[in-house]
């Protein structure tokens, strides 16, 4: 079979470099996130896209 295997040193680099990258894009990802739903919040030109069908889901507190 063809399967890849790692040596434990391999193996344990990688998650570490998985980690890393883990612990900048986290962050990163959810500050850039909340700043541009806030700036699209100041907005009054951003339309809506929605499907006529999702108005009939019914919503369920």
């Amino acid at each position: 079979m063809n399967e890849l295997t790692l040596n434990p040193d391999s193996r344990r680099q990688l998650w570490l470099r998985a980690g890393i990258w883990l612990l900048f894009l986290a962050p990163f990802f959810f500050l850039t996130y909340g700043q541009v739903n806030q700036f699209t919040a100041t907005r009054d030109d951003v339309g809506v896209l929605a499907f006529s069908w999702e108005s009939s889901i019914p919503f369920l507190p």
